[in-house]
């Protein structure tokens, strides 16, 4: 969902998407092993976090075209 808020064309969605969950993968692990939180929740809570991002950038985007 995050990526399709971000995205106008499907290749663009899908690699959106790869990159997002990746990145959430990886700030999910290292929050885990820093702050000692579950794993599966960390990497949650970074998704949420960059969806929420991605629908303010969105709206902040239509604004100014």
């Amino acid at each position: 969902a995050a990526a399709r808020s971000l995205c106008r064309s499907l290749s663009s969605f899908f690699w959106t998407s790869i990159v997002i969950a990746v990145l959430a993968a990886i700030s999910g692990f290292v929050i885990c092993y820093r702050l000692e939180y579950a794993p599966g929740a960390s990497i949650v809570a970074v998704l949420v976090a960059m969806f929420f991002v991605s629908v303010a950038f969105s709206k902040l985007r239509t604004r100014l075209s």
